[in-house]
């Protein structure tokens, strides 16, 4: 688990696959240079129509302003980066820089120059001009000429990325696609190769669950947290493991993203009637946990649907009034809600081979996450017919496509939030009529689906 949070996080820095081109650049160069001293290319002379056949000192003049111009490209390169993060910023929300950071392109685009940079420079140093004794990488500094044509197409490319990045369609269908992979990684997610889920639970595996946990929050031991931050990830076959070891029943009080707080109470140990020291066990449970400074849609399902709807309410405030971005980001949380009503959510109880509970923990709740799918954008939307509509339509969408009662009783309430809010907000009568016709047609579509 710790080695795929050390992965999801190295992807999501800008570091990391420039200097990996850059390392690899390295590698070559040593390759190149051992193959021009072990291979007499000036013998062959079909390979003088693309192998660099020039003196040392047209050489080092070559490198030398290879090395300069990928310098000059790779400014350019930050500095268009830098405006284009300025620009994401400032007009989608700071929380999206971490998607538009992950974008390979720009992180090919700067690897190539700096790859292009370092392999010239180790070439440079291995080229001599001194009379008889001349040293040139025929090889090598053709490779270099390669890799500096290769860095002019990679600067063009890279105009035109950063132009189609900074539209808003390029960054909603981007968040909308890290969305879509949150829902397939965590829904369904298993702790344990016997996991239940909500439609095929019976309730004699719930009401124990139930009773058990209450049980634990009275008599067990509390495990509170050592540091300060939010939930990333949940070490899952680590705690089951843990559990099992110790003959132990563990609840989690936090899910991934929430805040905690240092001292605050994040599980509770179900001891059996065993002598085992539950304080001795608290770092080993909080080592399952995995804190940091922000939060990360690793196992965070909410957190990737909050990003579409902060673009939506950032377009719906009065200093960028762009009420069209925030119906394209209600018709993408719309796809998004339907490729949830098509998944299970996970049962908060997880057990082992044998079938005995070793873990509940918090889970996110379909409801909840409609709520924080719909809430702030009609919050924001005071007043704007066009975007009740689209809302409603939006809710229409998903409702057609699940039979889940508890999904349809969510986005029925939620559409008569809708309906509420324009009855007293929308002044023009033709437009409350669209709104309630809408309203009518939802209801009538939820009210079907329940009764069948």
């Amino acid at each position: 688990m710790y080695l795929l949070h050390l992965w999801h996080q190295l992807r999501r820095s800008f570091w990391f696959i420039p200097s990996l081109i850059a390392v690899a650049a390295a590698v070559v160069s040593q390759i190149t240079l051992e193959l021009d001293e072990a291979l007499p290319w000036q013998d062959h002379k079909w390979l003088k129509w693309w192998i660099y056949s020039g003196g040392g000192e047209g050489a080092a003049t070559l490198l030398s302003a290879i090395v300069g111009s990928m310098i000059t490209a790779t400014s350019i390169t930050f500095s268009m980066t830098l405006v284009a993060l300025t620009l994401t910023a400032s007009q989608y929300g700071p929380r999206l820089l971490q998607n538009f950071m992950r974008r390979p392109g720009s992180q090919v685009v700067l690897g190539t120059f700096l790859a292009t940079f370092t392999f010239s420079l180790l070439v440079l140093r291995s080229v001599r001009i001194s009379g008889e004794a001349a040293v040139v990488p025929h090889l090598s500094v053709t490779v270099a000429i390669g890799l500096a044509l290769t860095s002019v197409g990679v600067l063009i490319f890279f105009i035109h990325h950063i132009a189609t990045a900074i539209q808003a369609d390029t960054i909603i269908s981007q968040v909308y696609g890290d969305l879509v992979a949150s829902i397939a990684r965590i829904f369904p997610e298993q702790i344990g190769k016997n996991a239940s889920y909500d439609a095929a639970l019976p309730p004699e595996q719930v009401e124990p669950d139930i009773a058990c946990r209450q049980s634990i929050d009275q008599d067990g031991v509390p495990v509170r947290a050592s540091s300060t931050g939010y939930l990333q990830a949940v070490d899952a076959e680590k705690l089951l493991a843990l559990a099992v070891e110790h003959d132990l029943v563990i609840v989690l009080h936090h899910r991934p993203g929430q805040f905690i707080i240092q001292h605050q109470l994040v599980a509770t140990l179900g001891l059996p009637t065993t002598n085992i020291d539950g304080q001795k066990l608290e770092p080993h449970v909080w080592d399952c946990l995995i804190l940091g400074q922000e939060r990360t849609s690793e196992q965070d399902v909410e957190f990737a649907m909050l990003q579409l709807v902060e673009v939506a309410v950032r377009a719906l405030s009065p200093g960028i009034n762009d009420p069209h971005t925030a119906m394209r980001c209600l018709d993408w949380l719309a796809a998004a809600l339907c490729q949830l009503s098509r998944r299970g959510f996970p049962s908060p109880s997880r057990r082992d081979d044998s079938g005995q509970t070793r873990v509940i923990a918090e889970r996110p709740s379909v409801a909840g996450l409609i709520d924080t799918a719909f809430h702030q954008i009609r919050q924001a939307s005071s007043g704007k017919p066009d975007l009740y509509i689209r809302l409603i339509d939006g809710m229409s969408s998903v409702a057609e496509q699940t039979d889940t009662v508890t999904i349809l009783e969510a986005l029925k309430r939620h559409a008569d939030m809708v309906w509420r809010d324009a009855q007293r907000s929308v002044l023009e009568p033709l437009d409350l009529a669209d709104i309630e016709r809408r309203h009518r047609r939802l209801s009538s579509v939820v009210g079907d689906r329940i009764d069948s």
